[in-house]
Parts: C-alpha cells; structure tokens; sequence
C-alpha cells in the first residue's frame, strides 16, 4: 500500500488524549498522518503522546464550543483530510426514570449533535478549499441499534448520529467527501472500567461486561486504529473503496 505523507495527509481526532482516539492518533501518526487533537482538557492536549501540528481545546457538549469546533481549520497544505469524531460518554448511566435531564441533555449533545455539527465544519471548510478530498469517519456502538438497559442516553444519542450520519452521507458531494460509522467492538478504556463500576439496578447487564473482561475478551484500542489505518491506506491506493455510507461494527472481527 502506498504510504501517506504528512505533508500532505491530515488526520483530525477529536478526543484525542485517551482511549481509542489516542491509539488512533498514533497509527495514524505511525502510518505517515499529521495529527489534528480535540479534546477539552488543554493541559492533556499539550501533553499528548502524539506530536500534533495543531489542536484545538473545546467541550463539544457545550453549543457554543461545538459550533466554532474546526471552524478555523486549515486544509490548504493538504491533499487527503480525515476526520475521525471520536469524543463521547456513557453519562448518565441509570433508569430512565431517575436519570438528570440536564446530564442527559449534555450526552445527546456531545455523541448525538457534536459529530454531525463538527462533521459540516470541517465539510465546508473542505468545499473551500481546492485540491483536498475528504473523509469522515464517525466513532459509533452496537448500541446504536440495540437497547442496553441502563444506557438510555447512549442509546438513544449514538442512534441519533447514526441516522443523522446517513442523511449526510446522502446530502455530500461524495467526489469530495465521504462518511462512514465505525463500531470498534468491547474494548478495554476507562469507559469499560465505568460499566463494570455499575450496579446490577443501574444497570442490569453488567454482569455480561465483567465476564468479558475476567475472560480477557476485550479488545485493545489499538484493534480499531488499526483496522482504520488499513481503510485509509486502502482507500489512498484504491485498492479498497471507502465504505460510504455505512456503519461496520468490529465485535465479532
């Protein structure tokens, strides 16, 4: 597969300083990718363990912040530009009938809005600019598509992106740009550790999370960043078509 250059090949991650985004962002820093980092601690950002060639410090559930989110990105060094909208939360993680409004609100906006907000962002910003083609690649869950008693917020906010992620992938000018949802599987983040933290009334599947983990059956961050990497590599040679428009989940891959 054809290498990228850094000159020429920019990768933005939001959520960039832990997890799945920051093992993202160094294969894709490994693969030859400048690194773009979103992420709302400043101090996390100066200390990534990635070299990033810019960065941006937002709380993308907060509407002021996620509407000036990459509105002053510059694409014009650039030939390929992808976008990977990674940032989200479990918050709050309980009953329906018990959990905060104003916490619920915060994770519909931060999983559900920020991804499709940011995605027109950096989509104008890309339409703007001659010469670059662009990607973007939408962090998802299983849970998108099946209900996880407990998880009413995440639920419901990452079916949101999913379908909104559809309507754009049917409104871009896919010459230019294309969109996809990656579901990266049980993985072993902080986020894991929250879910097995729970109880068995907030949440009554949790016995299933504990087991995946006390078998060792998560996966690590970098099995996603690394089937990312392939994609785009695949994608930059033409040896593989990205997948626009849809959503692949690696649980079982």
């Amino acid at each position: 597969m054809t290498s990228p250059s850094a000159q020429t090949h920019l990768a933005i991650v939001t959520g960039v300083t832990s997890g799945i985004g920051l093992a993202m962002a160094k294969h894709l820093h490994q693969a030859g990718f400048s690194i773009y980092g979103v992420a709302r601690n400043a101090q996390k950002l100066a200390d990534c363990e990635v070299p990033l060639v810019g960065s941006q410090c937002c709380d993308l559930s907060e509407l002021t912040a996620l509407q000036a989110c990459l509105r002053d990105l510059d694409l014009s060094t650039y030939q390929y530009a992808v976008l990977i909208n990674n940032a989200g939360s479990l918050d709050p993680i309980g009953r329906f009938e018990s959990v905060e409004p104003a916490r619920v609100a915060q994770t519909m906006v931060l999983n559900g809005l920020a991804p499709l907000v940011v995605s027109g962002n950096f989509y104008r910003t890309l339409l703007a600019t001659k010469g670059c083609v662009g990607r973007v690649v939408q962090l998802t869950s299983g849970a998108a598509h099946r209900p996880i008693a407990g998880w009413m917020s995440y639920c419901a906010s990452k079916a949101a992106m999913w379908r909104g992620t559809e309507v754009i992938a049917s409104e871009m000018d896919a010459s230019r740009c294309q969109i996809m949802a990656l579901s990266p599987g049980v993985v072993a983040t902080a986020m894991q550790a929250q879910i097995r933290a729970q109880s068995h009334e907030a949440m009554p599947d949790v016995d299933w999370f504990r087991e995946l983990a006390a078998q060792d059956k998560l996966a690590s961050p970098d099995k996603p960043a690394r089937y990312l990497v392939e994609m785009l590599l695949a994608d930059l040679d033409g040896t593989r078509q990205f997948p626009h428009g849809e959503s692949i989940d690696l649980f079982d891959a």
